[in-house]
């Protein structure tokens, strides 16, 4: 009995291994190495196949989980970390005036993706009932940019040394530049190119009759004049959120898309007043404020976006 129970247990752990083994092996079909992301999987072609998409990765399975279809649409990685200089000083009792000591660097690297994929819906629902042989994104093309610079400077007291720099704060983001329609390998079909940079926005496609309506969603955007660097010791301080364009809106850009030309035009944008309100304010050392205060305030709204503003 004992026997019988030991192998039993046996084929039960073996039965879970090779489940388990399996599930690994599929997952190292989809994930990048850059970083892990959501899946989503879908039974397509009369319910015979299996569908994994995610992050512009496309991958077509048969029942027993190999690999039928592999297709990858290109992703990139960004660094928009941050990094900080500061100095100190030496006192000379003799002359009775200070000097200043070597730079000393801390960098804050962070990683975040280059593209970002929306599904193109009408397109999908084709390509799920067999109707379309290729699946189609919406593509957000991210760039680098200078966020925020912020510099100290020693006090009048510091003999010598007044006024030169102590401290250099040098902060980055991403925004996104243009959107692309690709197809699921990555080749470019058209390029939407918005009048400004946005910060949390995205696109979707939308078909009507016989046509196709882009539309650009932007939560934030900003002048194509924003810089993305600048003189790491430059004394002029910059702050990318004084620079957004009619904050406290969503606005829309509307374009009319030629399948059979691959060419784009916009046709109408709109605006809408966000809903959010004023929740809260901070003083740049984190201590909640009741009014507005001169110099920099962080207000948190409603909708759980933040701004930095610069009181005057």
């Amino acid at each position: 009995m004992r026997t019988s129970i030991i192998t039993v247990l046996a084929l039960l752990t073996f039965s879970v291994a090779n489940a388990q083994s399996l599930i690994d092996q599929v997952y190292k079909t989809i994930t990048p190495d850059m970083e892990r992301v959501s899946y989503s999987f879908q039974s397509i072609d009369g319910q015979s196949k299996i569908f994994g998409y995610g992050n512009g990765l496309s991958n077509v399975y048969d029942e027993k989980w190999n690999i039928l279809e592999a297709h990858n649409a290109g992703q990139e990685s960004l660094n928009t970390g941050y990094f900080y200089l500061s100095r100190d000083y030496k006192y000379d009792s003799t002359r009775k005036t200070y000097t200043v000591t070597e730079w000393e660097k801390r960098d804050y690297p962070n990683t975040s993706a280059k593209y970002s994929y929306n599904i193109w819906n009408d397109n999908y629902t084709k390509f799920y009932n067999g109707e379309e042989k290729m699946l189609y994104y919406l593509r957000n093309v991210n760039k680098v940019f200078l966020r925020s610079h912020s510099v100290s400077t020693f006090s009048d007291s510091y003999t010598g040394i007044a006024g030169q720099l102590s401290r250099v704060s040098h902060y980055y983001t991403a925004l996104t530049t243009e959107f692309d329609l690709v197809d699921w390998d990555g080749n470019i079909l058209c390029k939407i190119e918005p009048p400004y940079y946005i910060s949390n926005g995205f696109c979707q496609a939308i078909d009507v009759k016989d046509k196709t309506y882009v539309i650009v969603t932007a939560y934030s955007m900003y002048p194509k004049s924003v810089i993305q660097d600048c003189d790491t010791y430059s004394t002029v301080e910059y702050d990318l959120s004084s620079k957004e364009v009619e904050p406290g809106y969503y606005h829309y850009f509307i374009y009319d898309y030629d399948n059979k030309t691959n060419s784009i035009q916009m046709i109408k944008t709109d605006k809408s007043l966000a809903n959010r309100k004023e929740v809260a304010r901070y003083d740049v050392n984190g201590i909640k404020l009741t009014s507005p205060q001169k110099g920099v305030n962080i207000i948190l709204y409603s909708d759980g976006t933040s701004n930095k503003v610069i009181e005057k």
